[in-house]
């Protein structure tokens, strides 16, 4: 993702007949809001998928630090709050200050909070790390993301929200499975959170 997808995103007009009308980009035929839509769905995608892969590490985060299931719940939990808090304050501010700002301050918050579970020793980290910086992160994805698609459309609103919406969806599933797959029973199921990290924080930075 390059900011220039951002760009585009938070520049589009409102409606596909102005869209039309001001000579708004398309490629053979097929109007560009779609692929705004595309784009929306992978970032939500993406950051939704890895707050989801967490539930993956609940094992091995037992086995190496000796927490209970009930005290990794309780990170989880923070990060739903927090992703609910947030996405009302980035969701309120995306009016005023663009999408672009919100979604680069959403990506370094979650880019560093993927980065920091991959260094964490202590259970308040936990909460820290995965709570406050990915939950809150994320914040800055979904809510303002839906609102820049619909923006785009008169008619298939519900279509597309429903669309960028199905990514959280298909980025639980595949991405639980990648993490499992890219080591988590080779390196003890710890080690592979810094190569989530090592992918995530330029997608988060170049949003």
């Amino acid at each position: 993702m390059t900011s220039g997808i951002v760009q585009i995103v938070t520049s589009g007009p409102y409606t596909k007949e102005e869209n039309i009308m001001q000579g708004a980009p398309q490629r053979h035929g097929i109007f560009y809001g779609w692929v705004i839509v595309a784009t929306a769905g992978i970032i939500v995608g993406i950051g939704m998928g890895l707050m989801f892969s967490v539930g993956v590490f609940m094992e091995p985060l037992e086995t190496t630090f000796g927490w209970g299931r009930g005290q990794i719940a309780q990170g989880i939990l923070y990060s739903w709050v927090m992703f609910g808090a947030f996405s009302l304050i980035f969701g309120a501010l995306s009016d005023r200050f663009g999408l672009q700002r919100l979604v680069l301050i959403g990506g370094l918050m979650f880019g560093a909070g993927m980065l920091g579970l991959s260094r964490m020793q202590t259970l308040w980290q936990l909460y820290v790390f995965h709570g406050l910086l990915v939950g809150g992160g994320i914040g800055a994805f979904l809510v303002p993301l839906t609102s820049t698609v619909m923006r785009w459309f008169i008619r298939h609103r519900g279509l597309v929200v429903a669309l960028v919406n199905s990514g959280a969806g298909l980025g639980s599933m595949v991405f639980a499975r990648l993490t499992r797959d890219m080591g988590l029973e080779p390196y003890g199921g710890v080690e592979p959170a810094p190569r989530a990290a090592a992918g995530v924080t330029p997608v988060g930075v170049h949003l």
